[in-house]
């Protein structure tokens, strides 16, 4: 864990108060004493420093000791322009706790918004029972955050209700990764898609792929068809493979442009 995940950062000198998963894990785990420092995140990009204290009743408490701004370990290399350029990734839902491991994944390497989805071939379906699919929320939330502590990421990603994959088709087009498609996605396109502002979509297929239907209208309505320059991967796979070359493409494109001599 490079820092903690709270609910709200108060000004230095203000307490945060620890109990449940998160004492458990800095006192036994971590076995941080009154005096040990740690950072924390508010997840909406707000950092600070605090000193580990003892509260009246024996729990741990921290104690902020200066506000840090943005988090300032974040890999300069991995930087994006952020607030000109988000990442949306379209994860298809799939069996068992594949879905799980690939929230976790993308979240690490940076999605900005994960958008669960249902397309023809998934074997998993959404909950029906509304008790049922807030249980699943749930526990989606607290992934991304373990995610966010284990990352050192400064944002928690959004995470939408889950969509049926028509409805991406009068959205803003992306980039489909696909097992048939003739070529890879190049650093031209991905200069293209790195041009101006707004959201940047990455979708992946489930199980059984993306039928050729699906892909033939996302391809109509503007979405760029490319393969992944790898063999055939599982899908929980496909998709942190494919947002790491999204990743790499678009933060190596940044930095040539800040790096050119007029």
């Amino acid at each position: 864990m490079k820092h903690l995940v709270v609910s709200s950062i108060p000004p230095p000198g203000g307490e945060i108060h620890l109990s449940g998963r998160d004492a458990h894990y800095l006192g036994q785990v971590r076995r941080l004493r009154p005096g040990d420092s740690l950072d924390c995140t508010d997840g909406n990009g707000g950092v600070c420093r605090a000193l580990v204290s003892v509260g009246p009743g024996g729990d741990l408490v921290l104690v902020v000791q200066k506000i840090l701004g943005e988090d300032p370990q974040q890999p300069a290399s991995l930087e994006l322009p952020r607030g000109e350029v988000s990442l949306e990734v379209f994860l298809p839902l799939l069996k068992g706790k594949l879905f799980d491991k690939a929230l976790r994944q993308v979240t690490e390497l940076g999605a900005d918004r994960i958008v669960p989805v249902v397309t023809r071939h998934c074997v998993k379906r959404p909950p029906r029972e509304e008790a049922e699919l807030r249980k699943k929320n749930q526990r989606w939330e607290v992934i991304l955050r373990e995610a966010c502590q284990q990352s050192g990421r400064s944002r928690l990603p959004e995470l939408t209700p889950v969509q049926d994959l028509p409805a991406l088709v009068d959205g803003t087009p992306g980039i489909v990764f696909h097992e048939r498609a003739t070529r890879g996605l190049t650093r031209e396109k991905a200069a293209e898609l790195w041009v101006g502002g707004g959201s940047r979509r990455v979708l992946t297929g489930p199980e059984g792929g993306l039928a050729p239907e699906e892909v033939a209208c996302l391809a109509e309505a503007g979405w760029l068809v490319c393969s992944l320059p790898t063999p055939v991967l599982r899908a929980e796979t496909a998709a942190v493979a494919a947002l790491a070359i999204v990743l790499h493409l678009g933060s190596e494109l940044h930095c040539s442009s800040r790096s050119v001599i007029p």
